[in-house]
């Protein structure tokens, strides 16, 4: 029989957590004859072998191959493409699983809209939901902003697809070898596919933390891979919408967090060294386009970084750090023909009460003058994308198993006139938004709502929710059912 799916698990020093990939792929709904599952052994040196020769011995679709230590998972990733011989290829990390439904669903939607990647839901207690999953969508291109949240090889890939393009990862130790890989495979890829409707990757942290990486890591180790991910981006993509999608999400994650930090604030030298190598990727490898992609307080705080003004991106810094977002329900959460409706007003407010606002300027929009008060040109700078800018997202998460879900969305911007007196339990403007879950969500869930475009995380300098709590409007309203 054909195989339609070969899974590649690169191994080293995976112990008892090894069972947990083997367990789900046992579980699975396809047929276990119609996909094999690789195990690269990258030269482990506790009884992992051991454990994978013992499982292959009662697996016929399980194949194990052995090579002298890489230090790094590039390599074993590439000897099992190499060696596959599934029509579609998926990346398992040792310590993580799949969803019971995932090779099935994934394989048969990426069949019928004849998909190169297929970028299944991802769960799991190592970061908040992730925006791109709130629906599916057949096909979409690499100009889908939303597919660079998610920068991990994780997905399913057409087999061939990766050979035609000679997409490979970065071999041996080197740091952001996954965004390299996805550098190449998301510009190339002519048709992307979201499963969004069912969970396709559990992603969790081990009970030892030892996948949570919280080693030091060195600027002049980061920084070049960084500048490579951008080349790499720049080769495979002309001028335009698909490069600037990639690049300004890197801008933002990677660059610009390095100009809020504690370390940056007080002017410690390894964060002061991760500040100039990142400022110096910004110079070289990203274009005006790129920085004009971002939201509007990001936006400002990248030409100050690129001026070299880091005594005022500490003034805007230090004044925003504090901003969290507030949620309250303005009536009942009740169901309704079939509906569960949650009117509720949310805003973003300092640790002091007063509402973040954006002010009426000219024929656009100035950040708030808490942020930019006394700081040369911050009072004067304007922008005028804001109705695309001010997001609310509103989920229903299943604490025990870690998932959620997106409920939908209507609003509506409108900006109240300059002469309103601000006040800071009142909105400066307001987003009046339904949002309804259908009826048999599960059981358990509780309601998460979020004014940022990661749903459920505060407005930290660095997130997302920061990102949009940065330019969006004081407040949210949703009006009652």
């Amino acid at each position: 029989m054909t195989v339609k799916v070969s899974i590649i698990i690169p191994v080293y020093n995976a112990g008892v957590y090894i069972e947990r990939p083997i367990n789900s792929l046992l579980k699975q709904s396809m047929p276990q004859d119609e996909f094999e599952v690789i195990f690269v052994d990258d030269g482990s040196t506790d009884d992992s072998a051991e454990r994978l020769k013992k499982i292959a011995d009662n697996a016929e679709n399980f194949r194990i191959f052995s090579m002298p230590n890489s230090g790094w998972p590039g390599r074993p990733r590439n000897v099992g493409v190499a060696n596959a011989r599934g029509e579609y290829i998926h990346f398992l990390d040792q310590d993580d699983a799949l969803g019971p439904k995932a090779l099935q669903v994934m394989y048969d939607r990426a069949r019928k809209n004849n998909s190169d990647i297929v970028v299944g839901k991802v769960k799991g207690n190592m970061r908040g939901p992730i925006r791109l999953f709130r629906e599916s969508a057949d096909a979409v291109g690499p100009d889908f902003a939303e597919l660079y949240e998610t920068l991990t090889p994780h997905k399913m890939f057409r087999r061939q697809f990766l050979l035609d393009n000679d997409i490979k990862f970065q071999e041996g130790r080197c740091r952001l070898e996954d965004q390299m890989f996805l550098a190449k495979a998301y510009p190339l890829a002519k048709r992307i596919t979201i499963v969004g409707d069912v969970v396709c990757y559990d992603w969790s942290k081990r009970d030892d933390g030892s996948n949570n990486s919280k080693s030091r890591t060195e600027p002049e180790d980061y920084y070049p891979w960084l500048a490579k991910t951008a080349q790499i981006v720049k080769a495979n993509t002309s001028p335009g919408p698909v490069r600037d999608a990639f690049l300004t999400r890197n801008y933002r994650v990677e660059v610009l967090r390095n100009t809020s930090t504690g370390g940056f604030l007080k002017g410690d030298p390894f964060s002061m060294g991760h500040y100039e190598a990142a400022r110096k990727v910004a110079v070289e490898e990203y274009s005006d386009s790129v920085r004009e992609g971002l939201p509007p307080l990001w936006r400002f705080r990248a030409e100050l970084l690129e001026a070299d003004r880091v005594e005022d991106l500490r003034k805007v810094a230090e004044r925003y750090r504090d901003a969290v977002s507030e949620v309250e329900f303005s009536g009942p959460v009740r169901w309704r023909r079939g509906v569960l409706v949650a009117p509720f007003r949310a805003r973003l407010r300092y640790q002091d009460g007063a509402t973040v606002k954006v002010r009426k300027l000219g024929d656009g929009y100035g950040l708030d003058l808490a942020v930019v008060q006394g700081i040369d040109g911050g009072p004067e700078w304007s922008f005028k994308d804001i109705d695309n800018r001010a997001v609310v997202d509103f989920q229903l998460r299943q604490r025990n198993k870690a998932q959620a879900w997106f409920a939908d969305v209507e609003s509506k911007v409108t900006v109240w006139p300059p002469t309103e007196r601000w006040r800071s339990r009142e909105p400066s403007a307001s987003i009046p938004t339904r949002r309804r879950a259908e009826a048999g969500s599960p059981r358990g869930c509780t309601t998460s709502t979020s004014t940022s475009n990661c749903s459920g995380s505060s407005a930290w300098p660095g997130s997302r929710a920061a990102r949009s709590a940065s330019c969006c409007p004081a407040a949210v309203s949703g009006p009652s059912a």
